[in-house]
């Protein structure tokens, strides 16, 4: 099966923005031949929408880059879907999932995982 990326982004996770992380993500995008939709949320529950519309359309590769919040919008409209994978690029205040996986905290570091193709199978 051929995938299909989006990523969600909480343009406003986390506590400090050094350069905005939709045009470091892009940059990231172009510097390694990856290809993937970016979209970014606007309101508390966006990302539960956006991931219910992704899947209707095919997506089948869920990037979330934000905190634990944005991973739980997106993440739960994925349950029972085996067929897509998840990655995260850890960019909240806390991180306690992303921590607890021991993902890199640097967003390009993170990308190169979230864009790889090791995968993980896990319960929820």
């Amino acid at each position: 099966m051929q995938r299909k990326s989006i990523a969600i982004v909480n343009p406003i996770a986390g506590t400090a923005h050094s350069k905005p992380i939709e045009m470091r993500i892009r940059q990231w995008l172009v510097n390694n031949g990856a290809t993937c939709e970016i979209v970014l949320t606007e309101y508390r529950g966006h990302g539960s929408l956006i991931a219910k519309e992704a899947l209707q359309k095919g997506y089948n590769h869920f990037v979330v880059v934000g905190g634990d919040g944005t991973l739980n919008e997106v993440g739960s409209q994925l349950l029972n879907h085996p067929e897509v994978s998840l990655a995260i690029v850890p960019k909240g205040s806390g991180n306690g999932l992303s921590r607890h996986l021991k993902l890199p905290m640097n967003t390009e570091y993170a990308l190169a995982i979230a864009f790889g193709y090791n995968t993980i199978a896990s319960d929820v």
